[in-house]
């Protein structure tokens, strides 16, 4: 059972961390739209984890 239990643990995080970063992408999406001055990617990802970090505190 301990094996299953772990197996379940590995598959959740794995799923966490895909909504976080197609939650992220999403994110920097929007910022890279809304603000007029041309951004790279990486910067707005980044923003997109901050973003997605400081909401799960702020929502609870």
């Amino acid at each position: 059972m301990a094996g299953v239990d772990i197996v379940v643990i590995v598959l959740l995080s794995i799923a966490g961390m895909l909504f976080l970063t197609l939650q992220s992408g999403l994110a920097a999406t929007v910022v890279r739209r809304v603000v007029a001055v041309p951004i790279g990617w990486l910067s707005s990802i980044a923003v997109g984890f901050v973003m997605s970090a400081a909401m799960g505190p702020s929502v609870q």
